[in-house]
């Protein structure tokens, strides 16, 4: 009976570990450093996504670790990707 507590808690740490999200936050400004308002940022190939705010701020949770592919569109802008790890803001 022991062992099987000590397996389950194991495996809902383990559980616990791969489900965690993670912030990344950032700001979408034009050329010449103007905020971008009401961008569209979004993990590429997900349903995931935000728009900026007013100062062209976005913040985004995401599962897991690692870098992730952010999309980001804007009427009358070119849309371009971003690879971010998430432990710094992104610009």
């Amino acid at each position: 009976m022991k062992q099987f507590a000590i397996t389950c808690s194991l495996l809902f740490l383990s559980l616990l570990a791969f489900s965690q999200e993670r912030q990344i936050k950032g700001r979408v400004t034009d050329d010449a450093g103007s905020p971008i308002v009401g961008a569209s940022v979004q993990v590429q190939g997900e349903k995931r996504g935000t728009v900026t705010d007013k100062n062209g701020d976005f913040t985004l949770s995401v599962a897991g670790t690692g870098n992730v592919t952010l999309l980001i569109t804007a009427l009358s802008h070119k849309a371009f990707t971003l690879s971010t790890d998430g432990s710094t803001p992104v610009s």
